[in-house]
């Protein structure tokens, strides 16, 4: 018998032909909550001379620096690194593949010094941060990207304008009120999976579950969210990985651009959707 085909919980979130239109949690089921972090609004991406996947990965990224203290951060840039051949021999895992760098951009340092400088930024406290730990940031966000498509990116990542610089130091500074209000995580950067799913999620706490979603609209406007936050407490749950999945209460989008919290309790989830739902992850 051959082995069952793991595809990630994010592609099954927004595969089309399999999902009725009530196949995911509704939109007023979710709580809007106004964190007032500051009185700047809805920070847009004009200006920004980052992609919005770079900016996204780049705040998570720096958030788990800055913030969380979390020590391997930048585990899947490391990855990333590897394939595409950056690290030292003696640093070197084993891929399938090897990739080579084919965009404009060129990677400033190489093997140990490409991630040292980067590991040594959590010592900084968030009001020292400079554009150049921000630009460090944003190469390790590539390679993330480049581990996670095992895929060289097929654009070059653009530097940090004076204007990004402006808006991470906001986003930050809403990201670590948003920890204040809620609580910091115990499990950072989770994995989860069965034989046929697998997925990675951002934080999770005894309390609740969270996405951070870096929009310029609402992360609840996109039905793939709303299905695959679901996918993340189910699978999560019955997998027994992690014990914070039998206490979750509440699972949560937050969005840096707006300030905004969305919240849904487990509770006011219909027990219907929740059994087609893991009809169609049993698929």
């Amino acid at each position: 018998m051959s082995k069952p085909v793991q595809i990630t919980i994010s592609k099954l979130a927004k595969t089309s032909g399999i999902w009725g239109k009530n196949d995911l949690i509704p939109k007023k089921l979710f709580k809007e909550i106004k964190l007032g972090t500051d009185d700047l609004g809805i920070i847009t991406t004009e200006r920004e001379n980052l992609d919005a996947s770079t900016m996204g990965t780049t705040i998570d990224l720096a958030t788990r620096c800055f913030i969380l203290k979390y020590k391997d951060a930048f585990r899947q840039a490391r990855k990333g690194a590897d394939i595409l051949n950056l690290l030292d021999a003696k640093e070197r895992a084993s891929y399938p593949a090897e990739l080579t760098l084919d965009t404009d951009y060129e990677i400033p340092l190489y093997g140990d010094a490409l991630f040292e400088g980067a590991n040594s930024l959590q010592y900084k406290s968030l009001s020292k941060v400079t554009k150049g730990d921000y630009d460090i940031i944003a190469t390790m966000a590539y390679l993330e990207a480049c581990y996670r498509s095992l895929n060289t990116l097929q654009y070059p990542i653009k530097d940090l304008n004076s204007v990004d610089f402006k808006h991470m130091k906001i986003f930050m500074k809403r990201c670590k009120n948003f920890f204040q209000h809620f609580g910091n995580p115990s499990i950072i950067d989770y994995e989860i999976g069965s034989e046929t799913l697998y997925g990675d999620g951002d934080y999770l706490s005894p309390n609740y579950l969270v996405d951070f979603k870096l929009y310029s609209r609402s992360p609840i406007q996109y039905p793939r969210n709303r299905r695959q936050i679901l996918m993340y407490y189910l699978l999560g749950k019955e997998q027994h990985r992690y014990p914070e999945f039998q206490t979750v209460e509440k699972l949560i989008f937050f969005n840096p651009r707006n300030d905004m919290a969305y919240v849904v309790s487990i509770e006011d989830i219909p027990t219907d959707l929740i059994e087609r739902t893991r009809k169609i992850m049993d698929m």
